[in-house]
C-alpha cells in the first residue's frame, strides 16, 4: 500500500490540538451498579458496560467492554484480576486493571459477586434451570454450580468456611461445606439486597427491614438499630461499615453495627467504594459521586454513561433527552448542563421551534407521549398529545409539529399538529422509526415487518400526504438529504438515492446501523449502532471511520452541528464534541487521476495562522498528515485515512504554534519530496 506522509517540522513543542479527537462532555449522570478498586484504577459497572478512573473518580473513561449488550451488575476482585457478572452472557475477568475483559464462566445472569482469596462466588438470577451459586476455587479457571438451583440469588458474600447468599423473598441461606448442604437462616424479611462479612460478622442489607446483622458467620441473625430503610449496598472499608439507601442517605458504623451515624445523600445509592481517602457514592441514575470528609459533602465526578436517545441543537443550545433522567439542556456548548423539570422520563426526542421545545417520551404505552416548554427548556409541561403509543421521533416543517410513533394500544404512525401540539390528525398508520424535515418536505423512515414497502415515505405538504420512495424493505433508522440525494440509514450502513428513489444503492456498508445522518455541504457524517461515526468528504462516494476517542462499539443515536462544532449522542455514554474542522481538513478538489504523485508549495507562504497544502495521489493509498517537532516526536495527526486517486488539499491551522520555519515532506515507497514553510506572527 502506499503512504503518503506530510510531515510538518516545528521548533516549538505544543500539544495537540483541544478537540483533535472526541471529547466526552457530558451530561454527567447515569447508573453505577458496582465499584470495586484494584491497584490505583477503580472501575465501575453499569447497564451498558465498564468504565474505570484512575484519578480517585475524578474523571471516567470507557473499557472496550462496552455496549448496549454489555449489561454488568456486579464486580470482585481478587488478587491481581477483576471480575464481573453480566446479564445473559456470564462472568467476565480482566487481569489489566478493567481495561479489557475475557469470558470467564458462560453462566446465564450473575446479579452478585463476592471473593475470599482465589475463591470467587457468584449469585444467579432465576431462569428455568438455572439460579442458585456459582463458585471457583482457582481464580475462575474452573466453574461449578455448588447449590440453590432454581433460588433467584440477589446477594453474595463469604467469610470463614461459610458462603451466605440473599434471595428474592426467601431470605437467606449458609453453607459451611462449600455447598454440599443449604441451610434457610433468615426468612420473612423482604428481598436480601446486600451482604457484607468481616470475621464472624455477616451483614444483610433488606428491601424493607433495614440491616440484620449475624455474629456466628451467617448462622444465626438479629436485627440492627437500622430498621425500616431499603439498604442497597453494603461495604466496609477498614473497621468502618458503610450501608447506601434508596433515598435515605448513606450510614456508616465503627463498632460493628451496634450504631450507625447518618449522612444524608438525596439519591439511591446502590454501589460504594473508597479510594485513598475518598468515598465514591454510585446512584442508580445520577451517576458516581465523592466525598472527601468521610460523607459529610458529596460533588459529582463527571461520570457520563448516560442513555441519550434525544438530542438537538440550535445557535444557542444543546438540548439532551435521556432514560431515566429527563431532559437536560446546555447554553455553553456542553461544558456545564442545566437540568428541567423533567428529571426522571424516558425521553428519546427532541424538536425545537424558536423557545419552543418539545420532548417525546417513551413511557411504554402512557397516554403521555409529550412535553412542551414555551420558555427555552427550563420548565415543561403535559400537551395535547394523549394517545397510547410509543413515541419515536419528532421534527418540525413549516409551522407543524409532527410526531413519530410505534403501535401501542393507538395506532402508530405520524401525527401532525397545527397548533404547536395543542391538537393532532394522524396522517400516516404505520409504524416509525425516524422524521427528517427539510422546508415542507419530510421524509419517515418506517420498520420493516409492519408494512409491505416499508423504506421511506415522503411528505411535500409538511406531513399531511405521503407517498413511498422506498428502499423496499429496509428499517430506516435516519434519513437526511444533501444536494440532491437522499441517504438512508439501514441495517447494514446506508443507502442513497439520486433520482428520488427510483433506484437505491449502497453508499456505506458496516456491520450494524445506520442510526444518525447528518448533511453539512458536501461534507456527510453517518453515526451507528456499533461501529461508531463515518465521515464522507464527497457527498457519500467514499466514506471513512473518525472514531478518534471513541469506543467504536458504543451506538451513535443523533450526531448535531453548533458553531462549528460537531456532537454526537451516545446511547450509554452521554455526548461527544469535536471541532468540524479538523475532521474535514483535506478536501478532495478534483476526481480527475493524476499521473504521478505530486507536492505543491503550500499556500500562503509566509502564513499566519492557516495555510493550505495541495498533494496529488495517483493510486489509492493510504495518507496521513502528521506533525512533528525538530526532534522528529509527533505533536499533532491532521489526517490519518484511505484517499481514492486524486489531488487533493490539506489545511493547517498554527494558531497555536510559534513563529519559525516548518517543513512539510510527501513519502511514497517510490516518490519522496520536502519543502519549506514560513510561519509569521
Amino acid at each position: 500500500m502506499k503512504t503518503i506522509i506530510i510531515l510538518l517540522v516545528s521548533t516549538f513543542l505544543s500539544i495537540s490540538s483541544l478537540f483533535a479527537q472526541w471529547q466526552p462532555i457530558g451530561p454527567y449522570n447515569g447508573q453505577s451498579l458496582a465499584l470495586e478498586k484494584i491497584g490505583n484504577t477503580i472501575v465501575s459497572a453499569s447497564w451498558t458496560g465498564i468504565m474505570y478512573s484512575t484519578n480517585n473518580g475524578d474523571t471516567w473513561k470507557q473499557s472496550p467492554y462496552y455496549g448496549l449488550e454489555k449489561n454488568i451488575f456486579s464486580l470482585a476482585v481478587s488478587g491481581n484480576k477483576i471480575y464481573a457478572g453480566t446479564f445473559r452472557t456470564g462472568v467476565y475477568v480482566s487481569t489489566d486493571y478493567g481495561i479489557s475483559w475475557q469470558m470467564s464462566y458462560p453462566v446465564d445472569i450473575v446479579l452478585a459477586l463476592t471473593a475470599k482469596g482465589d475463591t470467587i462466588c457468584g449469585g444467579c438470577a432465576t431462569l428455568p434451570g438455572t439460579g442458585g451459586v456459582i463458585a471457583t476455587t482457582n481464580s475462575g479457571t474452573n466453574w461449578s454450580q455448588i447449590g440453590l438451583v432454581g433460588t433467584h440469588i440477589t446477594a453474595v458474600t463469604a467469610t470463614g468456611t461459610n458462603i451466605i447468599a440473599g434471595s428474592i423473598n426467601t431470605g437467606i441461606y449458609t453453607t459451611t461445606n462449600y455447598g454440599v448442604n443449604w441451610t434457610n437462616t433468615l426468612s420473612g424479611y423482604g428481598t436480601i439486597q446486600s451482604l457484607a462479612a468481616k470475621d464472624n460478622f455477616v451483614f444483610a442489607g433488606t428491601s424493607t427491614n433495614g440491616i440484620f446483622i449475624s455474629t456466628d458467620y451467617g448462622l444465626t441473625w438479629n436485627q440492627s438499630t437500622l430498621t425500616n430503610d431499603s439498604v442497597l449496598s453494603l461495604k466496609f472499608n477498614g473497621n468502618l461499615l458503610y450501608a447506601g439507601t434508596e433515598s435515605n442517605g448513606l450510614y456508616v458504623s465503627s463498632n460493628n453495627g451496634q450504631t450507625f451515624s447518618h449522612y444524608d445523600f438525596p439519591l439511591d445509592i446502590k454501589s460504594i467504594g473508597f479510594s485513598d481517602n475518598n468515598i465514591l457514592a454510585g446512584t442508580l441514575k445520577s451517576g458516581i459521586y465523592k466525598s472527601t470528609n468521610g460523607g459529610t459533602n458529596w460533588t459529582m465526578s463527571n461520570y457520563g454513561n448516560q442513555k441519550v436517545m434525544g438530542f438537538k441543537s440550535d445557535s444557542l443550545k444543546l438540548y439532551a433527552g435521556s432514560y431515566d433522567n429527563g431532559l437536560l439542556f446546555s447554553t455553553d456548548g456542553g461544558t456545564s448542563w442545566i437540568q428541567s423539570d423533567l428529571v426522571t422520563q424516558h425521553l428519546n426526542s427532541v424538536a425545537i421551534d424558536g423557545n419552543t421545545i418539545y420532548t417525546g417520551a417513551e413511557s411504554v404505552c402512557s397516554t403521555i407521549g409529550m412535553f412542551r416548554s414555551t420558555n427555552g427548556g427550563y420548565n415543561f409541561h403535559e400537551a395535547g398529545f394523549y394517545y397510547d403509543v410509543l413515541v419515536t421521533c419528532m421534527t418540525i416543517s413549516g409551522a407543524n409539529l409532527l410526531i413519530g410513533s410505534w403501535t401501542c394500544i393507538d395506532p402508530g404512525g405520524i401525527y401532525v399538529s397545527t397548533d404547536k401540539g395543542n391538537t393532532f390528525t394522524n396522517t400516516l398508520g404505520y409504524d416509525i422509526r425516524s422524521l427528517y424535515a427539510d422546508g415542507n418536505t419530510v421524509y419517515a423512515g418506517l420498520i420493516a415487518g409492519f408494512y409491505e414497502g416499508s423504506g421511506i415515505f415522503v411528505s411535500t405538504n409538511s406531513g399531511f400526504n405521503w407517498q413511498s420512495i422506498g428502499p423496499l424493505g429496509k428499517s430506516v433508522s435516519a434519513v437526511t438529504v444533501s444536494n440532491g440525494k437522499i441517504f438512508a440509514g439501514v441495517g447494514n450502513g446506508v443507502q442513497m438515492t439520486t433520482n428520488n428513489g427510483v433506484n437505491w444503492t449502497q453508499s456505506l456498508t458496516t456491520t450494524s446501523r445506520g442510526t444518525a445522518l447528518l448533511a453539512v455541504g458536501n461534507y456527510l457524517f453517518a453515526g451507528t449502532e456499533k461501529n461508531g461515526i463515518y465521515f464522507s468528504s464527497d457527498n457519500g462516494i467514499n466514506w471513512v471511520q473518525k472514531n478518534q476517542g471513541l469506543v467504536s462499539t458504543q451506538q451513535i443515536t443523533n450526531i448535531a452541528l453548533q458553531n462549528n462544532k460537531l456532537y454526537a449522542s451516545t446511547f450509554g455514554n452521554s455526548v461527544f464534541v469535536r471541532e468540524l474542522a479538523e475532521i474535514v481538513s483535506v478536501k478532495s478538489i478534483s476526481e480527475e487521476v493524476p499521473t504521478e504523485y505530486l507536492l505543491s508549495q503550500n499556500y500562503p507562504n509566509p502564513f499566519n495562522p492557516t495555510t493550505t497544502i495541495k498533494f496529488s495521489v495517483p493510486k489509492s493509498a493510504f495518507v496521513k498528515i502528521a506533525v512533528y517537532d525538530i526532534a522528529g516526536r509527533e505533536i499533532e495527526t491532521l489526517v490519518n485515512e484511505s484517499l481514492q486517486a486524486g489531488t487533493y488539499q490539506a489545511n493547517w491551522n498554527a494558531a497555536e504554534y510559534t513563529s519559525g520555519v516548518y517543513f512539510y515532506k510527501l513519502v511514497t515507497d517510490g516518490f519522496s519530496e520536502t519543502k519549506k514553510m514560513v510561519l509569521v506572527k
